[in-house]
């Protein structure tokens, strides 16, 4: 057919694009590069490549045909999140732009699959597609289709899974078993399940720091279990005393290094009566969500605990909080706070409610220079696994036998709170 050879002709030499694409097709060296959707395969059977309309909405339905189970859209966030084989990730290096732009790369691979008018069509909409403008609105219109939004409190919402880089771990059962999407898992922590995995530098390091009191070794290890977890049940805020070089820093270095995305550190204010607290939502409220260890530290001394805070952040109420020009959202708390310092802060209050929440682990030990391992906190980082499979075994101590805080925490806190009485 001579008419349908110059038609075919006329339309490679409009759209060059499709000349690679029909030879690489003839050939049989069609690959991911050129269609660009091999790398996720549909959730559903794939439209004609003629069916699909040549509109940004039509690109967006292509998006999320193609890509849509590694994405979601969290509205009060305004933020994309995208599945990295772990976890779904805050998208700050544009894989949602990555996607658009292999979604019109398959666009013009259809172009090259259908011949006649149809295909230039097809390679006349793929080439508008590729403008900033064109990849904008499809990726802005692919935010509400179905499937693709999801609230903050629908991800990180199992209080007994931990997401490891190994997997996800059921704290409950301590059973171990591949990552899923369906989990919407946003953090991962800092190393992988090995239930067999030891720990000697740092079960060394608890007893030189804690002067080889077993009993108190033991409450940190069902604490550290407890803190693993999402749940807020028993309401306490723990709090590292001592003065000088007495490890409290590379203990919690250590297990938020283990924690990994569960840890977050936060400003000594958080907690302290600065005297500038509002009372809307706040954006250091904000990065507590989906945190399970939330670690702060205050070295002046003077210092007074904003007691309402205190209260509130530990009192398993559900946070109100809103990230930097997005909208407010709430969330139901999983951090359980742990507070080093050098000094006591202030406490006023000498209602049971503000009392029945501190625990203060005393580190007594002071480490002279000779002492001290400059090397330590990599040693103790190598350890990682087996002080996770540590952590975990403290999980299920907590689990069965609550924390039953030993007499050196009850004595510590009680004196506390007698100094604190003085002071009043």
């Amino acid at each position: 057919d001579t008419m349908g050879t110059e038609h075919a002709t006329d339309i490679l030499s409009n759209f060059p694009e499709l000349v690679e694409l029909r030879a690489g097709a003839a050939n049989g060296t069609s690959n991911s590069e050129s269609n660009g959707q091999e790398d996720t395969g549909p959730d559903e059977p794939t439209p004609a490549p003629t069916d699909w309309k040549r509109t940004d909405y039509g690109n967006a339905e292509r998006l999320v045909h193609y890509h849509g189970r590694n994405l979601r859209y969290c509205y009060p966030w305004g933020e994309w999140l995208a599945w990295d084989g772990t976890r779904w990730q805050p998208d700050a290096s544009g894989q949602v732009q990555r996607y658009a732009k292999k979604t019109v790369r398959g666009i013009w691979h259809d172009a090259a699959q259908v011949r006649g008018d149809g295909g230039a069509k097809l390679a006349k909409h793929a080439r508008k597609s590729e403008s900033a403008a064109r990849l904008d609105a499809m990726i802005r219109l692919a935010q509400s289709e179905l499937g693709i939004p999801v609230q903050p409190e629908e991800l990180d919402a199992d209080p007994w899974m931990l997401n490891l880089q190994s997997g996800t771990v059921q704290l409950r059962a301590g059973k171990h078993r591949p990552h899923r999407r369906t989990d919407l898992h946003t953090k991962v922590a800092g190393t992988g399940y090995k239930p067999d995995a030891d720990c000697p530098r740092w079960r060394q390091f608890l007893r030189e720091v804690f002067n080889a009191n077993e009993a108190l070794i033991r409450f940190v290890q069902k604490a550290l279990g407890y803190t693993l977890t999402g749940s807020t049940r028993e309401h306490l805020l723990f709090i590292l005393y001592g003065t000088g070089a007495n490890g409290k820093s590379v203990f919690l270095e250590t297990v938020a290094h283990v924690m990994g995305d569960y840890a977050q550190s936060a400003r000594a204010d958080l907690l302290m009566n600065s005297g500038r607290r509002g009372g809307g939502p706040s954006e250091a409220e904000a990065a507590l969500h989906g945190a399970r260890m939330v670690t702060t530290s205050e070295t002046n001394a003077g210092g007074r605990f904003d007691e309402a805070t205190v209260k509130r952040l530990t009192g398993g109420d559900t946070v109100r909080a809103r990230k930097l020009y997005q909208q407010e959202f709430e969330f139901e708390p999983t951090h359980k706070i742990w507070f080093a310092t050098n000094h006591k802060p202030e406490i006023r209050g000498t209602d049971h409610a503000i009392w029945r929440r501190i625990r203060l682990i005393p580190f007594e030990r002071t480490f002279s220079p000779s002492e001290q391992d400059e090397a330590l906190p990599e040693k103790l980082q190598d350890e990682a696994p087996g002080i996770l499979a540590w952590m975990i075994e403290g999980c299920k101590r907590w689990q069965q036998d609550g924390l039953q805080p030993p007499e050196a925490v009850q004595q510590a806190t009680r004196s506390y709170r007698s100094e604190m009485d003085v002071l009043g």
